[in-house]
C-alpha cells in the first residue's frame, strides 16, 4: 500500500511526516520498450481528471506491477530546464537497472543542504503514486533525503506536505517506496516534488508518476 502524502481538508490539510527506510531489491530485468512517454506538465483546472498518459510496468522486476511514467525531464537525461535546483546538478551514471531506457547514463546529484524542484504535473482524485530511485552517497547514518509535495488547485490555493526522511544505506542505489497523493475530490490538482539533502550528498533518478489512466 503506498503511502500517503496528504489528504484535503476544506482545502488541502497538511499531512503528517512519514519516516520510512528505502526498499532494496534486486529485480530481474523486465522487458521493456527504451521509448517511455513522459508526464507532461500540467496547470491545475476546473476539470474532474487529467490527461491521459501512456504507461507501462517500469517497475515489474521489483515486483511492482503498476504502471509508471517518468514526470517531465524525471529521467534527467537531456535539459533539466524545467527543474529548480540549487546546489544540484546532473552528473554520468544512471541508476543501474535502467528502468526507463537502456541507454540512459545520467541522474541528478545533490550536494549537502541541496534541493531539486520538479515541474508541476496533474493530479486529479484518482490519487496516483510516485517512486523514484535514490543513493546516498556520502554523509553516512546522519544524511537524510528529504521528499515533500506542494500542490496547488485551479484557484492558486497551495500547501506544502513533507512526506519523509529518508536514510539510505550509502553507496547503493535503491529504489524509494511508493507515495500516494490525495488530492481533492472535485478538479485537479497542480502537483510538484521537491527533494533536499541535509549531512551528505545523494543521488536521485528515474522519479516515476504512477498516472491515473493505464
Amino acid at each position: 500500500m503506498p503511502y500517503v502524502i496528504g489528504r484535503p481538508s476544506k482545502f488541502l490539510a497538511l499531512a503528517g511526516t512519514i519516516a520510512g527506510l528505502l526498499v532494496v531489491a534486486s529485480p530481474a530485468m523486465a522487458h521493456r520498450t527504451d521509448y517511455v512517454p513522459q508526464v507532461a506538465s500540467q496547470p491545475a483546472s476546473s476539470d474532474a481528471s487529467c490527461p491521459t498518459v501512456a504507461a507501462s510496468q517500469l517497475l515489474s522486476g521489483f515486483g511492482d506491477l503498476n504502471y509508471y511514467a517518468p514526470i517531465d525531464e524525471g529521467t534527467f537525461e537531456g535539459s533539466t530546464d524545467a527543474w529548480t535546483l540549487n546546489d544540484a546538478t546532473v552528473v554520468d551514471g544512471n541508476e543501474p537497472w535502467n528502468v526507463v531506457s537502456s541507454t540512459d547514463s545520467q541522474s541528478l546529484r545533490l550536494s549537502s543542504g541541496g534541493s531539486a524542484t520538479s515541474p508541476s504535473f496533474c493530479i486529479d482524485s484518482r490519487s496516483p503514486s510516485f517512486r523514484f530511485f535514490a543513493e546516498n552517497t556520502s554523509g553516512g547514518k546522519k544524511s537524510r533525503l528529504y521528499v515533500s509535495v506542494q500542490l496547488t488547485d485551479a484557484q492558486g490555493n497551495t500547501v506544502s506536505t513533507q512526506a519523509c526522511p529518508m536514510h539510505g544505506r550509502g553507496n547503493s542505489w535503491e529504489l524509494s517506496p511508493s507515495f500516494a497523493f490525495n488530492p481533492l475530490d472535485t478538479g485537479t490538482v497542480s502537483a510538484q516534488i521537491e527533494f533536499s539533502t541535509t549531512h551528505g550528498s545523494w543521488r536521485i533518478d528515474d522519479v516515476l508518476l504512477d498516472p491515473y489512466a493505464k
